[in-house]
């Protein structure tokens, strides 16, 4: 019977990984640890996958604004 609900199980989590979202790769340098590692996620909003730092709104629009100003001048 354990060998049943094994496989119940596994059935459950591939269902369950073709339903999951692959995050974007923001190109943006997370402050908290200096990494290129900001990703979106529709469930987790913006993150780091280095650190783990979730970003609010206002992180993320500041962030936006900082990258494009460097992007400008590097022009």
């Amino acid at each position: 019977m354990e060998n049943f609900d094994f496989v119940i199980t596994l059935q459950v989590k591939e269902e369950g990984r073709k339903q999951m979202f692959e995050p974007e790769y923001e190109n943006i340098t997370c402050p908290k640890c200096l990494t290129r590692e900001v990703y979106f996620d529709r469930e987790m909003g913006h993150y780091c996958m280095f650190c783990g730092h979730q970003f609010s709104t206002e992180e993320m629009e500041m962030l936006l604004e900082h990258e494009l100003c460097n992007a400008s001048a590097d022009k």
